[in-house]
């Protein structure tokens, strides 16, 4: 039997990393790890999160740079320092509502029971070849910017 499992958090929802200093807007939920082996298998061991749980995207930023990220759900948090995302890309997806959360700009294409076939349908194209560049490139060696070995990739 399968067991079901609900997601913590929500697209649009801003969340940071429990461990890294970066924090990010979620743009699209995968309800289990859907990346490739050998990324899996560049997390150090000792720190790779179990596959079995929800993973997210998010357009992702630190004090340096601004990136995509995959990340586990046991590594997030919501953030709760009330300050808006910088990602240039946010406006893209994204509309800010009164109170300062996001939401997407076309919500009829966030339906979970949507297929998902190629990019998620709510993503531009231009996002989601970025996304697909953060799910196929190994986090350790890629990109040095956000100093985190673990389920970051510009």
């Amino acid at each position: 039997m399968i067991k079901a499992r609900t997601a913590k958090f929500q697209i649009g929802q801003i969340v940071r990393h429990r461990v890294f200093s970066f924090r990010g807007v979620i743009f699209d939920i995968d309800p289990e790890f859907n990346n490739t082996e050998e990324w899996w298998l560049s997390i150090p061991e000792d720190m790779r999160p179990h596959k079995d749980q929800p993973f997210y995207h998010l357009l992702a930023e630190n004090s340096e740079t601004e990136y995509v990220a995959y990340v586990s759900e046991q590594n997030l948090l919501p953030d709760e320092s009330g300050e808006p995302i910088r990602h240039s890309q946010v406006a893209e997806i994204f509309i800010k509502d009164k109170s300062g959360g996001y939401r997407p700009r076309n919500p009829s294409l966030n339906c979970p029971a949507a297929p998902r076939l190629g990019r998620p349908r709510h993503i531009p194209s231009r996002l989601a070849s970025a996304a697909a560049t953060a799910q196929t490139t190994n986090p350790a060696s890629a990109n040095p910017a956000p100093t985190s070995p673990v389920e970051v990739q510009p």
